[in-house]
Parts: structure tokens; C-alpha cells; sequence
């Protein structure tokens, strides 16, 4: 009888383990041709401290109370060859993520461990230089990943100096994240990278810098799903400390509001949809056209004359349905999870 019950709850470990999220190189590493869009969340709701410190298997972070602006801009960035960047690449780098003219360069590698490398960090005048790498990931990550790393290299802004330091990156918790606009995730994997570097010049120390940032990924998505970097930067004594949070563009929708045309009451099922979504007209009528439109008000399908819409191929994330009839429209959003 022991036996059994050991083998029973050996099962169920391994269940369990198995429906944990990893991340690895061919679905989470960024290529070039990648797109990214991201919006900036307030969180002056969270005046106690964000929920980050919660670690753990089964846990729930409770992000649900960052506040969206409607009117905020979303921030695009785009992955590219570092030949088109316009500013010189480092030898070796591989991809660059381009933020509006702001670039941050990778390299991928196969040895000694598969593992992507940050090399350098150029905006407006200031630079950033690798000559020790920052290793960003050593694939595959799961729940228990742990590393170290050395890094060191060179500043420039007004002045130009050294720094040294070290990073490191903890997967510390599996389990539930609440996000706004009732977006809830299960089975996410949040990865805890701390970098703290000590800037000199001439050899003297004049400063430091330690940024955590905290990133929640989930299977539906290359991108995490949301972001928190917490920035403390000490000059000449003193101290600044920045926190910021953004959200995966995919997953929020930015500006809805929804008509109170009286001829569109409409209703959508099932929500969240998988396969199809359903609109009910008052009166029984047919819509005389659906269009489901992305967070970033881009048209990815329409069909007239008919309340039915398939959504089979559209990724998972949170869209709008813009329902025409008698030539009112309203709008209404739609979550897509398969």
C-alpha cells in the first residue's frame, strides 16, 4: 500500500512539473524581424511597495490595480540586423533592439553554453560597452535557474570612465498573475535579474548602479507579459531611486469605451474565446459587419453579414470587436486564449 501511494504522489509531482513554464532559445529568444510593443503603467495605486517580493511555487502576484492611462503612447521596439542600426555595432553582436533610435545590442552563442549576451547600450550620448558580457539568459530557464556573472566595460556620457560589477538572474516563482482590465495568467514564470555595477575614472570610484528588474512570462507570448525595473543610482551621495512598470501591448487595450447606442447593446460569447467569438443583436439581427482590430488599433479581420467570427489563428491576447448595423458602430473588448 506505501508503494502505491508513493508511486501516486510521484505522478502527481511529475504532473505538476511538467505543466511549468521554461523558457528556451527557439520559442524565447528574440530574433530579427521581432516586434515588440509595451505600455507604460502607473503604479502610484501601490503606495505601499508593487507585490514583487512574493516568491515561490503557487503564489499570485496581484498586479491588477496599475492604473492604464487611455491616453498614453505605446512604445514600440523592433529587432533588427546591427548592420542597420545607425550607429556602429560591437564586433560580434548579432541583434540589435531598436527603441526609436535607441539601441541595445545581443549576441547570441552556442558556447561555452547556449546563452544570450548583452554587449552594448547606446542612446542619444550616452554609451554603454561590454568588454566582460552581461549574460541575459543561459537557456533553457525554469522555476529553480540561478545565475552569476561578472561584468565590466566602459561609460561614456558627460565624462567617460570603467565600471565593473556583477548580474545575476533567479527564476524565484511559478504561479498566478492578475493583471488589469481582468487579464489573469496561470502558469507563469517570473525571472528576478539584479545587475550592480560601480562606475570609476582614473581609477577612482564615483558612483554606483543597481537595477532589478522583474519580468513575468507566460507560454502565450515571447515577450513578458509585464515588466517592473527598479533603478538605484547613487552620485556624490546621493541616492535616486526610479521604479517603472510596463505591460505587453498584446494583453491591454488602450482607449475603449463602449457606445451606449441602444441599437448595440450587443452581446459577445464566449469570452474568453478560443476558436470563435458570437455576437447577439437585439432583435435577432445580423451584423452587417465584425471587425476585431489589435491593442494598437491595427484591422486583423472583418466579416460582413454574419454574427459569427473565427478566431482560430488569431494569437492569444486582448482585442476589440467593432460591431457595425444601420450605420451605428460600437465596440467591445474580446479576450483570445486557445
Amino acid at each position: 500500500m506505501k508503494i502505491k501511494l508513493l508511486s501516486f504522489f510521484v505522478a502527481i509531482i511529475s504532473i505538476a512539473n511538467a505543466q511549468n513554464l521554461t523558457l528556451t532559445k527557439a520559442l524565447y529568444e528574440p530574433i530579427v524581424g521581432d516586434q515588440r510593443g509595451t505600455y507604460p503603467l502607473d503604479t502610484s495605486f501601490y503606495s505601499t511597495g508593487l507585490p514583487s517580493t512574493i516568491t515561490g511555487t503557487a503564489v499570485t502576484w496581484d498586479f491588477s490595480n496599475l492604473i492604464l492611462n487611455p491616453t498614453v503612447t505605446l512604445i514600440s521596439t523592433d529587432y533588427i540586423a546591427p548592420a542597420t542600426a545607425t550607429v556602429p555595432p560591437p564586433s560580434g553582436a548579432t541583434i540589435a533592439e531598436d527603441q526609436g533610435g535607441s539601441y541595445t545590442f545581443y549576441k547570441s552563442v552556442a558556447t561555452p553554453s547556449t546563452q544570450y549576451e548583452l554587449m552594448s547600450v547606446k542612446f542619444s550620448s550616452v554609451a554603454l560597452t561590454f568588454t566582460n558580457t552581461a549574460i541575459v539568459a543561459r537557456w533553457p530557464i525554469s522555476y529553480g535557474y540561478n545565475l552569476t556573472d561578472a561584468i565590466g566595460g566602459t561609460f561614456q556620457f558627460s565624462v567617460s570612465g570603467n565600471f565593473s560589477g556583477s548580474s545575476t538572474s533567479n527564476a524565484d516563482g511559478m504561479g498566478t498573475l492578475k493583471m488589469p482590465q481582468g487579464n489573469n495568467f496561470t502558469n507563469v514564470l517570473r525571472l528576478k535579474s539584479v545587475s550592480s555595477m560601480t562606475m570609476t575614472i582614473f581609477s577612482f570610484p564615483v558612483g554606483n548602479v543597481k537595477q532589478t528588474i522583474y519580468q513575468y512570462y507566460h507560454a502565450s507570448s515571447k515577450f513578458p507579459i509585464l515588466t517592473i525595473n527598479s533603478t538605484a543610482t547613487t552620485f556624490s551621495s546621493q541616492t535616486t531611486n526610479v521604479t517603472t512598470a510596463s505591460g505587453n501591448s498584446s494583453f491591454l487595450v488602450i482607449g475603449v469605451k463602449e457606445n451606449s447606442l441602444s441599437a448595440l447593446n450587443f452581446k459577445v460569447f464566449p469570452n474568453p474565446a478560443s476558436t470563435a467569438v458570437n455576437i447577439e443583436l437585439p432583435n435577432n439581427k445580423v451584423a452587417e459587419s465584425i471587425t476585431l482590430i489589435n491593442s494598437i488599433g491595427q484591422v486583423l479581420k472583418t466579416k460582413t453579414n454574419s454574427n459569427i467570427l473565427n478566431v482560430s489563428e488569431i494569437p492569444n491576447g486582448v482585442y476589440y470587436l467593432e460591431v457595425r448595423s444601420e450605420d451605428h458602430s460600437s465596440r467591445k473588448p474580446v479576450v483570445i486564449n486557445h
